[in-house]
C-alpha cells in the first residue's frame, strides 16, 4: 500500500425513478396529506443492459398498501429510471404453502430469445419462484416453482451461446450451489456438483 494522505468523498446518490404508477388515498409528508404514491424501502438489487441497449433493474418495497412488491424500472443513462411493471407482489408471489411471497432477493437476466427472467426468493429451503416478461418487463407471467434451484440470494448469468448459469443455495448449511441450464429457456436446471473443485 502506498504511502502518503488518503481523500475519502461522499457523493450523494443522483439516481432518479419516476413513472409510478398512483395508489388510491392519500398518505402524510412534511407539507400535509397528499395524495398518489408512497415508495419506502426501494433498492437496486441488480441492473443488466438489454439487447436494446436500455439498462433494465429490479426494485422492492412497498407502495401505500403495504404489500411488498418486486417491480422493473429502465434507463437509457444509468441515472434517470422509469417504472415499467409490476414483476410480482406478496399477493401473488406465493408459489408454496411455506412461501413468504416475493423478497428482495431476486436475480434478472435476458434469454437470448429476448425474454426478460426473474428469479427470486419466497421462502429459506425452498425452490426459487419463476417468472418471465416478452414485453421488456411491463407485464410477467405468474410465478411458478423452479424446477430443482432453491433458497437465498440467486445471482445469475447467460452465458455466450445462451446458456444460463445461476448460483444461490444453502442447503443444510451455508453451502453455495451452482446450477446450469444449457437450452437458455431457464425452464430445467442440472445442479454441478461443487465437491468435486474441491
Amino acid at each position: 500500500m502506498r504511502k502518503g494522505n488518503r481523500k475519502m468523498e461522499v457523493v450523494v446518490s443522483t439516481h432518479k425513478v419516476g413513472g409510478w404508477p398512483e395508489v388510491p388515498g392519500t398518505y402524510e409528508v412534511p407539507s400535509g396529506p397528499k395524495k398518489g404514491t408512497l415508495l419506502s424501502a426501494f433498492s437496486f438489487t441488480q441492473v443488466i443492459k438489454l439487447k436494446d441497449g436500455n439498462f433494465f433493474a429490479t426494485l422492492f418495497g412497498f407502495y401505500q398498501d403495504q404489500v411488498p412488491r418486486l417491480v422493473g424500472a429502465s434507463s437509457t443513462d444509468g441515472i434517470h429510471w422509469n417504472f415499467v411493471g409490476n414483476i410480482a407482489t406478496n399477493d401473488d408471489g406465493k408459489v408454496n404453502s411455506r412461501g413468504e411471497g416475493v423478497t428482495e432477493e431476486n436475480a434478472i437476466c435476458q434469454l437470448k430469445d429476448g425474454r426478460l427472467m426473474c428469479l427470486y426468493r419466497s421462502e429459506n429451503n425452498t425452490p426459487y419462484a419463476q417468472t418471465w416478461s416478452r414485453d421488456e418487463g411491463k407485464t410477467w407471467t405468474k410465478a411458478v416453482e423452479c424446477h430443482g434451484p432453491f433458497s437465498v440470494e440467486p445471482n445469475i448469468v447467460v452465458l455466450k451461446d445462451g446458456a444460463l448459469a445461476l448460483a444461490g443455495g444453502r442447503g443444510k448449511g451455508p453451502e453455495l450451489k451452482f446450477w446450469v441450464n444449457a437450452d437458455g429457456t431457464g425452464d430445467d436446471w442440472q445442479e454441478v456438483d461443487m465437491h468435486q473443485f474441491r
